[in-house]
């Protein structure tokens, strides 16, 4: 991360001219930077814009580089070199536009890698004319300077003394405008004071007291929230945010060392305002990663908190530039925490298209499905994982949804063999959503799926070095339950070395009575979830357990 008290550091000139420009035009809203690759520019100019209250623009980030040269080529940017300092490049090129070079540059990747967008430094340019210029650059006088006659990679320079601009031909608005208002995805109905109308009585289950549990180098906590008659989904935030850093505290960790969180709200629309006060709790140090849905929590109890928490240093990729790569994380959420053995939990993510950051596919909920692991493929290839290496998913589908999720995942090419994987329905996510995505993977290729019999349930495995996750699952039957007997397989799970974390159950299906015993004795918080599904069968299921190890 950029410290911005280094002196002398040419960041801190930016932010003083930027902060010019902003007084001079308060009307500008967003910086626009050409980062393809360099974390290190990108970083710097999310600071800066940060710190001013700008929005960072960072379209090109991430984007292959033969189709970010090929893009400029067949927009008609006419850019000229106006250095060069890389082997293969001759001082003769200075003044040659990207279009000459184009067959040049990717001669030269082929031999040795070379950056055909010159982002290593291997060349700069100067734009003279493309479609948003009213007026092209003419260049009327040139100097090429030598700056360092290296015989196998000279560096050299375009002096330019003289130039005028031009007039062009009237032409069309680029690019054009096509604007339609987007219609509104479908919403769940709402009672006289804005909460979804809720089609069950069952609640999540918590247990009497926020619990802190260990598994190796990972901690989690569970049951975070505000005391009971809290009125103020605000206050039950901020209350929740509170307890977790006390609980933290009493275990000699803080808010720093978390690495997932699972944001429960009660209503959805309250969203905007709960996202406020929890940014006030994770400012200034590594963000962790958040999935944020809404479900039905007994009566007063506005928001929930449970979180993953981790005793080693973590690397933490958290992009808040907008840009076509994935979805932008502005506030101080990442979209990727990697822990110390390389597990990579994964941001919940929607179909937000990353250029707009509007809802994509409104009415497809299974195109939505894809979008969103296209997101956590595009997060995942930044860490040297990919889809093939989760072992654990938990996929969210909005009430009304139609979403076939266990086909729909087996049609996935890039996804492999299906992980573990539990289908949750919850009364709604953000931004009107039909499909959220939660993800663990690995940075390694994982083991195939392990599935066992235990007394009644049945358990999904998936492994790595280091790291595995798993799902105990109760199928729908008309067989008796033992609460007891089910904690204690589970109990026993966890004697080995995993951690169960989270629950959800069937109201139709499940006994409420064992759900709250089960909640009690693991000290678990379990939503509630109709039609509960589990995989990667896709099979129905009464109660789900979600346990890391």
């Amino acid at each position: 991360a950029y410290d911005a008290a280094c002196p002398g550091d040419e960041v801190e000139d930016l932010f003083e001219l930027l902060r010019d420009v902003k007084e001079q035009f308060p009307e500008v809203q967003a910086v626009s930077s050409g980062a393809v690759l360099s974390t290190y520019q990108r970083l710097r100019v999310e600071n800066v814009c940060a710190r001013l209250g700008l929005t960072s623009l960072a379209y090109l980030w991430q984007r292959p580089q033969d189709e970010v040269l090929d893009s400029m080529v067949q927009d008609e940017v006419e850019a000229v070199l106006v250095k060069v300092a890389s082997m293969g490049l001759k001082p003769a090129y200075l003044g040659r536009t990207i279009q000459d070079l184009q067959p040049t540059f990717e001669d030269l990747h082929e031999q040795f890698g070379f950056h055909v967008c010159g982002e290593g430094g291997e060349y700069e340019t100067v734009t003279l004319d493309c479609p948003l210029f009213k007026r092209r650059i003419v260049l009327d006088e040139v100097e090429r300077i030598m700056v360092d006659d290296v015989p196998f990679a000279p560096v050299a320079v375009l002096h330019i003394k003289a130039l005028h601009t031009q007039a062009k031909p009237d032409s069309e608005p680029w690019p054009p405008s096509d604007a339609t208002s987007a219609a509104q995805p479908p919403q769940p109905p709402r009672d006289a004071h804005g909460a979804v109308e809720q089609t069950s009585t069952a609640v999540t289950a918590f247990p009497p007291e926020p619990t802190y549990s260990t598994s190796g180098t990972l901690a989690f906590v569970s049951g975070c929230r505000a005391p009971d008659g809290c009125e103020d989904a605000v206050i039950g935030v901020q209350s929740a945010c509170e307890t977790l850093a006390r609980v933290l505290g009493e275990h000699g960790q803080t808010l720093r060392d978390v690495a997932f969180v699972s944001l429960t709200v009660a209503d959805m629309t309250q969203f905007g305002a709960v996202n406020a006060a929890y940014c006030g709790f994770f400012e200034g140090f590594p963000a962790p990663s958040r999935a944020c849905v809404e479900a039905s929590l007994p009566a007063g109890c506005h928001v929930c908190i449970s979180a993953v928490v981790a005793k080693e240093p973590r690397a933490v990729l958290h992009v808040r530039s907008i840009s076509k790569w994935a979805p932008v994380c502005i506030g101080p959420y990442a979209q990727c925490n990697m822990l110390a053995d390389k597990t990579c939990v994964v941001a919940g993510q929607i179909a937000l298209d990353p250029a707009s950051m509007v809802l994509a596919h409104e009415s497809d909920a299974a195109a939505q499905l894809e979008l969103a692991l296209k997101h956590c493929l595009a997060i995942l290839s930044c860490q040297e994982s990919q889809l093939a290496h989760a072992i654990q998913m938990v996929v969210y589908v909005a009430r009304g949804a139609s979403l076939d999720v266990g086909a729909e995942l087996a049609k996935n090419k890039t996804l492999g063999a299906p992980p573990p994987f539990v289908v949750v329905e919850v009364p709604a996510l953000p931004r009107g959503a039909a499909v959220e995505v939660e993800m663990v993977a690995t940075h390694d290729e994982p083991g195939a799926v392990i599935v066992s019999e235990r007394p009644f349930c049945r358990h999904w495995e998936r492994a790595t070095v280091g790291r595995s996750a798993q799902l105990f699952a109760l199928a729908a039957s008309d067989e008796a339950v033992d609460a007891a007997a089910l904690s204690a397989s589970v109990q026993a799970a966890q004697s080995s070395g995993r951690v169960a974390a989270r629950g959800w159950f069937d109201p139709a299906t499940a006994d409420l009575s064992v759900v709250e015993a089960i909640s009690e004795c693991l000290g678990l918080v379990i939503q509630p979830s109709p039609g509960l599904m589990v995989g990667p069968q896709g099979i129905a299921a009464r109660i789900v357990l979600q346990l890391w190890g």
